[in-house]
Parts: C-alpha cells; structure tokens; sequence
C-alpha cells in the first residue's frame, strides 16, 4: 500500500518502480539506472496457508525472486572498478549465501500497523471482535515467537548500517 510510505516519497534516496523481482532483465536495468550500492531485501510470499495450497508461486518468488536480485546486484557490482567494496545485500529470512557481502537474518514473526488481515494477529483479533471461531492449526501444539515490527525495522538499520558481511542475526 503506498499510503504506508507517503511519510518518505520526497526523500532523495527513495524512488517507488512497481516491478516484478522475478524479471531479471528489469532488476538488472534498475541496478544500472539507480546505481544501486544496498539492497535490503524483504519481498515473499509469507503467508502458510496459500503456501500450502499453491508453493510453486512461493518458489517462483521466495527462491528464484531472490535470485533475480542477487544475479542483477552481482552482475552490476562486479563490473564497478570497486567491485563489492562498499556494496551490500541484506535479506531477511534465509540462510542462502552467493559469495557477494551478504548478511543474513533469521526473525521471528512480525506483527503490528498495516499488517494483512489473513495473518495470525489481526485474524484473531477481528474474529474475536466478530464473534467468530479462532483458526487452530494442527493440534494447537505449535509454538510461534513474535517481534513488533517497529523493534524489527530497528534491528534491520543497525545490521545494515553495521553488521558483519557473511555474519548471520
């Protein structure tokens, strides 16, 4: 939803392109045009019950999205005269690395503002508002860790800014 980032559209530094990360020749075109030097990338599909009903879509875009990025941020990277000096390749949540200066951190799930109604939190909150059952998954055995979102945007500027190239968080 770009009403979410209406606070930061006029930064210098930021630039809204709708894309598909899967389209390699478009991610290698914007590397190029923007001069790209930090990626944090964030963009899955997240969601467990339309992984289960569809994981190609998932694939598509967790495996071979990610993958789009990293051959687009390689390819224009290592043609710089620095190389990968000062560059940086931040994704969240896998534990694939690609020989670039990648950090990697595995977090738990996030919750807070703006976050889609078919997930965990605002699920239960609006059936409990609407007086309707809460979903259980399997035996109601599972165990989840939760992280705010605002602590988790912290931790990303901190790791970016000053965490260890191939360290994981």
């Amino acid at each position: 939803n770009l009403a979410n980032l209406k606070d930061i559209e006029n930064q210098p530094n930021y630039t809204f392109v709708k894309a598909d990360i899967c389209d390699f020749d478009k991610m290698l075109e914007l590397f190029k045009q923007y001069r790209i030097d930090g990626v944090i990338h964030l963009a899955a599909e997240s969601h467990v019950d339309r992984s289960i009903k569809d994981p190609f879509t998932f694939a598509q875009t967790n495996v071979m999205g990610t993958l789009s990025l990293l051959q687009a941020a390689k390819l224009t990277w290592e043609m710089l005269p620095e190389c990968y000096e000062g560059q940086r390749f931040y994704h969240i949540s896998t534990d694939e690395v690609y020989g670039m200066p990648t950090i990697v951190t595995n977090c738990s799930n996030n919750y807070g503002p703006y976050q889609f109604p078919e997930k965990l939190i605002p699920l239960f909150i609006n059936n409990i508002r609407q007086g309707k059952p809460l979903p259980v998954y399997g035996k109601g055995e599972n165990v989840r860790d939760w992280l705010y979102v605002v602590d988790h945007a912290r931790a990303i500027d901190l790791i970016f800014h000053n965490g260890n190239t191939a360290d994981t968080y």
